[in-house]
């Protein structure tokens, strides 16, 4: 399975939290007072499903996020093994270099 870039996950991770929000406020104003029970059902049965339907996008905004966060954490610790790796090796490299040269000293003072 290809993985999801992360610049594709930020994207519908920030679609979805605004869909999200967008949704709670489409649901709208409650019917008068006095309206007739068809028009309180129908306010009803759409009101629940857009109220519904933001909760289910800000769970996957949620889910997104946590992602992302997990993502940008591995990231971070692959980066940092990396450059710890690079470290240990230039230090390596240093101390050879100083023994070479701590060698070559005292066989040219003999």
């Amino acid at each position: 399975m290809k993985r999801i870039s992360t610049r594709t996950m930020k994207a519908m991770t920030i679609v979805s939290f605004l869909l999200g929000f967008a949704l709670l406020f489409a649901v709208g104003a409650a019917p008068p007072r006095g309206s007739s029970k068809r028009v309180v059902r129908a306010y009803g049965q759409r009101a629940l499903g857009l109220v519904g339907g933001s909760v289910v996008c800000l769970i996957v905004t949620a889910v997104g996020a946590y992602a992302l966060a997990r993502r940008t954490a591995d990231e971070y610790r692959e980066m940092t093994a990396a450059n710890m790796r690079e470290l240990l090796e230039g230090a390596r490299q240093d101390h050879r270099r100083k023994r070479e040269a701590a060698d070559s000293d005292a066989t040219d003072v003999s």
